[in-house]
């Protein structure tokens, strides 16, 4: 079991030993800070397809990730499958 804190704070990504600050609740949020305060080397994500463009969601997601990507110690997000959001995308061969 592992007991890992969340802080919630508008646009805000920290990265700490047994707790996390993360700019909403979201499952995929609190799953990238895990990862990252857990010293993962990289992060591949696998159906994430996204939203469609007129879903308010798709802009949440997308503000979610540029946070992410800027935050200091980020790690790179590699998407595996088509996705509409900015990120990197490789073939899953490739890797």
């Amino acid at each position: 079991m592992l007991d890992f804190g969340l802080n919630v704070q508008p646009d805000t990504f920290e990265f700490v030993d047994t707790y996390c600050t993360a700019p909403n609740s979201l499952v995929v949020a609190y799953a990238l800070a895990v990862a990252t305060s857990g010293k993962a080397i990289r992060i591949v994500m696998a159906g994430f397809d996204g939203y469609g463009a007129d879903d308010p969601r798709s802009q949440e997601m997308q503000q979610l990730f540029k946070h992410y990507q800027t935050a200091t110690g980020a790690l790179s997000i590699t998407a595996i499958t088509p996705t509409r959001y900015d990120l990197h995308t490789e073939s899953v061969y490739a890797l």
